[in-house]
């Protein structure tokens, strides 16, 4: 540009005449350029062009909207008054729009000729200004018009003059239109600042669409959502709303290079429902924001069982691009489902787990899927374990559905929880008040596990909400826990610790032997009790963890001996070493096979628990729950251990272990048991007792051990109480110094206590800092008085009562606490008449108190 801004401005702005655009832009081009028409009007005004311009429009917009609808009522259609701001030509015009005697203008080009929403996204604009085209190109209306203001306000006043003689409101009310979205005959006559950001599903395993349903995901698989907008303003940030049947969420991501990718790690039916992603920003001095069409999304099995009473039982289907059943056989003729395996797929169905597995023959082989144990049992989900084979024999399947035990260490014990809508997909605990014994069997039962053991809350870890309202009234003969009669409970959460755990005992036994820790070993399967099989040159080891698993869970401690039995060939159950190894019951890992040979093993615990109680010559024993057993301090007790009769001999260890030290002694078992004598009860007596008795027997060392008793040595008497009166005007206390009482007062001193037993004395001890006295008195109606007729400094020291009886053939005793005793100064009254008070109130300027 040759001429200055100062020389361009006297030229423009300064003339007589003011000079036409064209000519002015034909001199400068470099005010057709945006940039610089906003910087010209910054360098006039020091004003943001863009920022003032939207400013000024919104505070005049509820006016200029107003005037608007007042025309559009007045008329009856606001589609004519639209149409008088607009002159509308045909495309196919050879010569095109006549722009005569068009001062200022907006030429827009559209594929439609009705005055409908695409008036409001024309193709492209052209700035027309004294007839003619002064720019083309831009596509947005409102930035076309704060362009078109910025010329004319900057270049040719004799524009603007000629533009209010024209009713510029007529422009600022098209203006308005695209920016507020008015209705024109029912339509939106659209558009906000921003366009529509667009929204996408992406899954690691693919995404499906269906018309009418939206798009799939797989549970359990990786998927993203991403939100994207076409660049128009930099930054912003984007909302992803989810909306389903129960509740709605929203997260938060900024813009980055104009999108956002929310990450789901894995889909679960918690994610199925409708998304949609919000753009947010803040711009011109406004907060504008832009929505998205709906996705809708659904989180499909790629696991199903078909065939079934419900969606939990069946035939085991997996897709991997096509549909087909799951093989119950190996490549080899064997099966290797086991009650593990299967959970998984219940828990990939949100059915629970598996309480039930089998075999279906059909008529000829068939294509299916095959798919590997150690794959399954290390984590993975089914469909990275399947291998296209084909099969006759198709595995049915059922699930807990409506029951499970969670954070446990089997399928038989856990945090109890219940579906009572298989379509909510919705867990809930129970609450301990609502769940009794009867409850417990049955929920046993139908997960295929032994009675209930333990019935205990918060044993399994803490619950969140929600928690089932309802009280469960079973008789205990149910198959099914929602086969019970239920009612309303009047609460509708847990308190901590509530929340019912529940340990089922295990289906094994050992049966044929001579204690319920002995004999060949079997686990109830598909509700049938079957042995455990072997062969004849099974490896030791494997058959010893076998052993020493079916000896933890019978609670009968170690395997002792473990050896394989021939037999006739019998359809038995083959335990998985590899599976026991990682902590699974016997029964999650048993699968079905034919042998010949059973297994028959030995437990440690072949003896029965010892039993241990304790008796006193005083009375007996008392108990308390929380404190053990206690007895009183120089009775005579006695313990004694005793087993029930299996086995004659044996010896009784008892064992003693207090807070010092550890003492054990031994007697030999007579009559099944042995009594421990103790003459004296003594505080060294106290601490935790326990009867461990000891047998050898089928060439083995075998022990069993009681339960612990606590034992406590009390003293049988309570404490007496110790008090001091004067006759004075009471005794003084203070905190620090004791009991006072004025020197020549009398004064006396009380023992007493709570009434236990008739008779006894009590001896008032005194101890100065030169001496100790003792006086005793016998005690009348449990009590005794220790009259002192007058003070003296002699009498000041601590005193204490001690309460002596004699009962139960022992002398017992037990002392008060201490009481400090001051003697203070001599007390002197002085008497005052009237007359002497008045005298020194009048010498002294003294003044009554009273």
């Amino acid at each position: 540009m040759n001429t200055t801004y100062a020389l361009r401005r006297q030229e423009i702005v300064g003339a007589l005449v003011a000079p036409r655009v064209r000519d002015v832009v034909d001199r400068w081009p470099a005010l057709l350029m945006e940039s610089q028409v906003f910087a010209e009007f910054h360098r006039i005004n020091n004003v943001n062009l863009r920022n003032q311009f939207y400013k000024e429009l919104d505070r005049h917009a509820p006016k200029l909207i107003t005037l608007f609808r007042d025309k559009g009522t007045k008329t009856g259609k606001i589609a004519e008054e639209l149409a008088k701001l607009m002159r509308i030509y045909e495309l196919q015009s050879a010569d095109g729009p006549d722009l005569t005697d068009t001062p200022v203008a907006l030429l827009t080009v559209v594929t439609d000729d009705t005055t409908d929403t695409a008036l409001f996204s024309p193709e492209s604009i052209c700035i027309v200004v004294e007839d003619e085209i002064l720019v083309s190109g831009p596509t947005n209306l409102a930035d076309s018009f704060l362009l078109l203001f910025g010329y004319t306000l900057r270049t040719a006043r004799r524009v603007i003059r000629e533009m209010i003689h024209l009713d510029m409101y007529h422009l600022l009310e098209l203006l308005l239109l695209c920016r507020s979205g008015l209705q024109a005959e029912g339509e939106q006559a659209s558009t906000d600042l921003l366009l529509q950001p667009n929204i996408s599903v992406s899954s690691m395993n693919g995404v499906s669409e269906a018309q009418q349903q939206g798009f799939q995901v797989f549970r359990g698989s990786t998927f993203t959502i991403s939100c994207s907008i076409q660049p128009q303003y930099p930054g912003g940030s984007f909302q992803l709303t989810f909306t389903s049947a129960n509740s709605a969420h929203n997260s938060t991501q900024p813009a980055v290079n104009h999108s956002a990718n929310f990450l789901f790690p894995a889909a679960e039916p918690s994610h199925q429902g409708t998304y949609s992603c919000v753009y947010h920003l803040y711009v011109f001095s406004h907060n504008f924001s832009s929505e998205s069409r709906l996705l809708s999304l659904t989180i499909s099995e790629p696991v199903r069982l078909v065939g079934g009473a419900s969606r939990c039982a069946g035939t085991l289907e997996l897709k991997q691009g096509e549909w087909r059943p799951v093989s119950y056989i190996t490549v080899d003729y064997y099966s290797d489902w086991t009650l593990k395996k299967a959970s998984a797929a219940c828990r990939e169905l949100d059915c629970g787990f598996a309480v039930s597995i089998g075999g279906r023959k059909q008529s000829s082989d068939r294509s299916v899927w095959m798919i590997g144990s150690d794959c399954v049992e290390s984590g993975s989900a089914l469909r990275e374990c399947v291998a296209s084979s084909s099969s006759s024999s198709i595995l049915n399947l059922s699930c807990s559905g409506s029951v499970r035990l969670v954070n446990g260490s089997s399928l038989c014990s856990g945090r109890l929880e219940v579906k009572t809508n298989q379509s909510t997909q919705h867990w809930s605990s129970v609450c301990e008040h609502d769940f009794d014994q009867h409850d417990a069997e049955v929920v046993c039962r139908e997960l295929g596990c032994g009675a209930p053991s333990v019935l205990q809350g918060a044993l399994y870890g803490e619950v969140e909400p929600p928690t089932r309202t309802k009280e469960f009234q079973c008789g205990g003969h149910e198959s099914a826990l929602l086969d019970c009669r239920s009612s309303i409970s009047d609460r509708n959460s847990c308190s901590p610790g509530k929340a019912v755990g529940l340990t089922c005992s295990e289906p094994v036994r050992l049966v044929g032997g001579s204690s319920r820790c002995a004999g060949t070993l079997e686990v109830k399967h598909q509700r049938q009790w079957r042995p455990v099989g072997g062969y004849y040159d099974w490896p030791l080891k494997q058959a010893r963890e076998i052993a020493a698993a079916a000896c933890r869970e019978l609670d009968c401690g170690s395997a002792v001996s473990v050896k394989d039995r021939e037999s006739s060939v019998r359809s038995v159950l083959w335990i998985r070493s590899n599976c026991v190894q990682s902590g699974s019951a016997l029964r999650e890992c048993a699968k079905s096979l034919y042998s010949a040979y059973i297994l028959d093993l030995t437990c440690s615990d072949l003896l029965l628990q010892p039993n241990i109680s304790v008796s006193s010559s005083m009375d007996g024993v008392s108990e308390a729950q929380q404190q053990g057993f206690q007895v009183f301090r120089g009775s005579t007790f006695n313990i004694s251990c005793f087993i029930q009769p299996q086995y004659p001999g044996g010896s009784f260890q008892l064992t003693f272990t207090s807070s010092n030290s550890t003492h054990n002694c031994t007697q030999p078992a007579v009559n099944h048991s042995a009594h421990f004598l103790f003459p004296a009860a003594e505080p060294a007596h106290q601490g935790t007792y326990s009867c461990v008795y000891r047998l050898y027997v089928f060439s083995h060392n075998f022990s069993s051990e009681s339960r612990p008793l606590s034992l406590t040595v009390s003293d049988l008497l309570l404490q007496p109480n110790i008090s001091v009166s004067s006759s004075m005007n009471g005794v003084s206390e203070a905190q620090q110094q004791g009991f006072q009482v004025f020197r020549g007062s009398t004064f006396n001193i009380s023992c007493s206590i709570q009434p236990q037993y008739p008779g006894g004395s009590f001896q008032l001890t005194f101890t100065s800092s030169n001496s100790t006295h003792n006086s005793t008195q016998p005690a009348v109606n449990h009590s005794a008085h220790f009259l002192f007729p007058a003070a003296e400094p002699s009498h000041q020291g601590t005193y204490s009562c001690v309460y002596h009886l004699y009962v139960f053939s022992h002398n017992f005793s037990s002392g008060s606490r201490l009481l400090s005793l001051t003697i203070s100064g001599k007390l002197t009254v002085y008497r005052f008449g009237e007359d002497d008070w008045s005298k020194l109130s009048e010498n002294y300027q003294l003044s009554t108190c009273f």
